[in-house]
């Protein structure tokens, strides 16, 4: 998008699609704005639940060694972006 000169994201997802659209608004300079309707919460939330509605492939292998989404939610407003979730 920036090649095109879309340089100014507001990055908006709902429900499976939040958690691809949060990492890359934590990877892109261009994203300016988040909207975010029902985000998971976090992985940690959903590992330690015995129900949850999410599918395995909202999953990434190995994620809680590294980070929770709560890390991602906590970098987007340190880059200062505006996000509004209803988690």
């Amino acid at each position: 998008l920036a090649s095109r000169g879309y340089t100014r994201i507001h990055l908006a997802a709902s429900g499976w699609g939040t958690i691809p659209a949060t990492f890359a608004a934590v990877l892109s300079e261009h994203v300016v704005k988040v909207s975010l309707k029902g985000a998971m919460e976090s992985f940690a939330a959903i590992a330690e639940s015995e129900d949850y509605d999410w599918p395995l492939s909202s999953f990434v292998p190995g994620v809680l060694g590294v980070l929770d989404l709560p890390d991602c939610y906590a970098a987007l407003v340190q880059k200062g972006l505006q996000m509004v979730a209803d988690v």
